[in-house]
């Protein structure tokens, strides 16, 4: 194997390492392992190590956990459902969460330009459309992420620099 080849599946990083990479305190870590949502290799001394992979998984469940509302329960059974069924129903999920976002978001939009005429005292030409509760600001969606990746907003975070501090 090449120098620049990475394997992914190699836990290189200690546990003060991957958490900055994530920007989480190390506690956030631990708390995941003790739910059985992590299981970072052991050196032969205890320490914790993490790989590409478990890094992905952590930005995985900030994700489900931030974004999308979901508990540390409920993200262990989505985890234990990907490994019965051997299909990746988080990209599934995640997919079909942001085109409902989107879609919400451009009936929001077509609802705020369809008022705008009324706003300035003119006759709309169209109705205006029903928006079904959605809210009027649009909603950030992120890029669906590909062969296991985490969603688009968090993989920015890996880029941050390993030594800055984080509060």
């Amino acid at each position: 194997m090449g120098r620049l080849d990475r394997d992914p599946t190699r836990p290189v990083y200690v546990i003060s390492v991957a958490a900055s990479i994530v920007s989480v305190h190390p506690r956030t870590l631990r708390i995941y392992e003790d739910e059985g949502l992590l299981c970072p290799a052991r050196t032969a001394t205890n320490i914790r190590l993490y790989s590409e992979e478990d890094v992905r998984r952590i930005l995985w469940i900030r994700h489900l956990t931030q974004n999308r509302g979901v508990n540390l329960a409920g993200i262990r059974i989505l985890f234990e459902l990907e490994e019965r069924l051997g299909t990746r129903i988080l990209e599934t999920l995640f997919d079909e969460a942001n085109a409902f976002d989107d879609e919400q978001a451009r009936q929001a939009s077509k609802a705020e330009s369809s008022d705008l005429p009324q706003a300035l005292g003119a006759a709309p030409t169209q109705p205006a459309a029903s928006v079904g509760g959605a809210s009027s600001g649009t909603t950030q969606a992120t890029r669906p992420p590909t062969s296991g990746q985490p969603p688009q907003d968090a993989s920015n975070r890996t880029r941050q620099v390993v030594g800055a501090d984080h509060h």
